[in-house]
């Protein structure tokens, strides 16, 4: 099945494009091939001397929005001036919102992502048309992952009516404060995470369990077929690649062959942090 709509659908993004990220990519990738129309939008550049390959294949306008305050400080309070004077009745509620957390938090993180939200309105997301300010063509937001990235999602929509959805992973859900990530949640057309241990976090979190679906993370199989002339060795060989921290679950990795060893069976496993 696939999508044919004229209407683009905006991924917000921290950095784009990032080594790390290849399961975005993938995603990025799929949606396109489904005839989906994406217009990328990220926090930064990553500025990293090695990307994936098929980063090539993206046809997805990038925009980049700033992400420190001082260095574009000028241009985020102009777009949020001219914000407020077009929409003042829209632009106060989410101000308000924005600047309270963060005094409560005593924190400029949630008011620095208002800012980010009303620069990509004003700039990107809306265009003078007769006269007039109209929003262009993106029929919905999603955001990875729940904290940054979503936050800015939060706002603009806030700011615009546009729906939002979200992704969310990792220490995005577990280290971020529960109202506000309810919040996220209760505004959000729908969110997936990758886990069904994060799917029953949030659905504790929020309450909303018809909003959030489990998807796993897809792999490109093909990626690795081995070719039909190359010697199998005897004994299995596992490469396991990721960074020497606990979340990472390499102490469970060598639990799991150690048992396997206990069985007797044989197997060489490479460790790369």
């Amino acid at each position: 099945m696939t999508h044919t709509s004229n209407h683009t659908l905006g991924f917000i993004l921290k950095g784009y494009p990032r080594l790390s990220e290849t399961f975005i990519l993938n995603e990025i990738l799929l949606l396109e091939r489904l005839g989906f129309k994406l217009h990328i939008i990220a926090m930064r550049n990553p500025g990293e001397t090695t990307v994936h390959e098929s980063v090539k294949q993206v046809r997805a306008q990038v925009t980049y929005i700033p992400d420190y305050f001082w260095p574009f400080c000028f241009a985020f309070i102009k777009a949020n001036v001219k914000l407020w004077w077009r929409k003042p009745g829209g632009y106060w509620p989410a101000f308000a919102f924005a600047l309270l957390r963060s005094l409560r938090q005593f924190s400029s993180s949630t008011i620095k992502r208002f800012a980010q939200a009303a620069y990509l309105v004003e700039n990107h997301l809306y265009a003078k048309s007769g006269g007039r300010f109209e929003p262009i063509t993106l029929a919905h937001l999603h955001a990875h992952f729940s904290h940054g990235p979503t936050t800015v999602a939060f706002f603009a929509s806030w700011l615009t009516g546009l729906t939002y959805s979200f992704s969310a992973h990792a220490k995005d859900i577990y280290l971020q404060e529960h109202d506000f990530l309810r919040a996220k949640v209760d505004g959000a057309r729908f969110v997936v995470t990758c886990t069904e241990f994060n799917k029953n976090h949030l659905q504790k979190i929020s309450g909303h369990a018809a909003r959030i679906f489990r998807c796993y993370h897809g792999l490109n199989v093909h990626a690795f077929e081995v070719p039909a002339q190359t010697h199998v060795r005897a004994v299995p060989n596992i490469l396991s690649v990721g960074r020497f921290v606990p979340k990472k679950g390499f102490p469970i990795l060598i639990q799991a062959l150690h048992r396997l060893r206990q069985q007797g069976l044989a197997l060489h496993c490479d460790l790369v942090g």
